[in-house]
């Protein structure tokens, strides 16, 4: 008898507005276009970001979800810290596969513990697959190149977002909550301003994601230091309304130029998109971009690899590793293809095309075939011991992680009561 393609549980922030939410909903496309039966668990990872995007509510599990395959978008530690939101309806029996998401040249440690319990990773790029297979040696792992799928009807407005007709306008954008110093939007304002000393009819626009979520002393002064510099030049100004992400992409297409001068990336998913919708990118040719970023289709930036220095608390450990380093991008380099890109139309038209024919190529490509075919021989049969043993791991290590969480609440409580004793006295 022929078996159809395995179902899939895609759990994570497949409504969120965010990067893992937009590579979750590409993925549900992607399942659903192989042919495999998909259904969906929407996590919330707070700050108002769930329930943006609804193109795939009607796939949401009304109990336990149905399929034999859970494809976690989360990372490691959301996958244990949410557990209580997706773990009483997904199945331990099923196949359990991440598709983590980092951006330096080793995994965190204490990522190590819950990606050991996983049947499968999924590597989005070259670059993680790298950090998976010298951190976790013998893991099952796939390289699973992302994709983009993007709506219909996605086109220019300039006049929406202010951005004059006659000026060619560079687009730069940023969560503050995925670490502003990793993603250097000083370092591409600085290139601006090097290109450009006068008016010369151009422009910038910086699209901040969640900018009122930073709230850690070292994100806060990084931001207040772009504010001044933005305040300082009336050529550049800010984008910070929640958008749909149909709008998101509709600014990207206003725009003339994307601009990434980021010290790692993962994967680069907004030049990716931007690329798609035939927008030439300048960007740090280093990490996962260069995935599919090349001298022929974009503007790769030359760079010098030094040891991290963020104020990021997930960074916080990655600190005192020496092995853990990222790119600092030449902003000379940077500022040079800004220039060129302005004054020349035929240039940035070209790019732009060669871009959106590469990622066409790209997505052909990555959508070949579906990489969750056979995977029963990748992992093993149900029951098997070795299966059996990540499932109870799994199971211990989201217990202690409340077991903790209750203590440091009980802590918290028992110091504020007996402060409040003290003061009494």
């Amino acid at each position: 008898m022929i078996q159809g393609p395995k179902g899939v549980n895609v759990i994570g922030y497949v409504s969120g507005a965010l990067g893992l939410g937009v590579a979750a909903r590409a993925t549900v496309a992607r399942l659903l276009a192989w042919g495999h039966p998909v259904a969906v668990l929407d996590v919330d990872p707070g700050g108002r970001r769930v329930r943006r995007d609804l193109s795939y509510a009607a796939l949401e599990c009304s109990g336990v979800c149905p399929h034999p395959v859970n494809l976690l978008y989360m990372n490691p530690l959301e996958i244990v810290s949410f557990a209580k939101q997706w773990l009483p309806r997904a199945s331990m029996q099923a196949i359990n596969v991440c598709v983590p998401y980092w951006e330096m040249p080793h995994l965190p440690l204490d990522w190590l513990p819950v990606l050991g319990t996983m049947d499968l990773l999924m590597a989005p790029s070259r670059f993680i697959r790298s950090a998976i297979e010298q951190d976790l040696p013998g893991m099952p792992v796939l390289s699973y190149p992302q994709t983009v799928s993007l709506p219909d009807g996605v086109r220019a407005d300039r006049a929406r977002w202010g951005i004059a007709d006659g000026a060619v306008t560079f687009l730069l954008t940023f969560d503050p909550s995925s670490d502003t110093f990793r993603k250097n939007p000083l370092g591409a304002v600085e290139a601006f301003q090097r290109a450009f000393r006068s008016d010369e009819n151009v422009a910038m626009v910086i699209k901040i994601n969640l900018s009122k979520q930073a709230g850690y002393r070292g994100e806060v002064q990084t931001l207040l230091r772009l504010e001044s510099a933005v305040a300082s030049d009336r050529r550049i100004r800010t984008v910070e309304a929640h958008l749909s992400y149909a709008d998101v992409l509709s600014l990207y297409a206003s725009a003339d130029v994307m601009v990434s001068l980021h010290r790692a990336e993962g994967l680069g998913l907004h030049l990716m998109e931007a690329m798609t919708l035939g927008r030439p990118v300048i960007a740090t040719g280093w990490s996962g971009n260069m995935d599919f970023m090349t001298p022929e289709n974009s503007c790769p930036v030359g760079y010098q690899l030094g040891r991290v220095r963020s104020p990021h608390p997930a960074y916080a450990a990655e600190l005192a590793r020496p092995e853990q380093v990222w790119a600092e991008p030449d902003i000379d380099e940077a500022a040079a293809w800004m220039r060129r890109l302005a004054g020349e139309s035929s240039l940035r038209t070209a790019l732009g095309e060669r871009a959106a024919r590469a990622m066409r190529e790209w997505t052909s490509a990555a959508n070949a075939a579906s990489p969750f075919l056979g995977i029963e021989k990748m992992v093993g049969a149900t029951g098997s011991p070795i299966r059996l043993r990540r499932q109870r791991t799994l199971t211990r290590l989201i217990w202690r992680h409340r077991v903790r969480r209750l203590l440091r609440r009980w802590k918290r409580k028992a110091g504020s009561a007996f402060g409040a004793a003290r003061a009494r006295r």
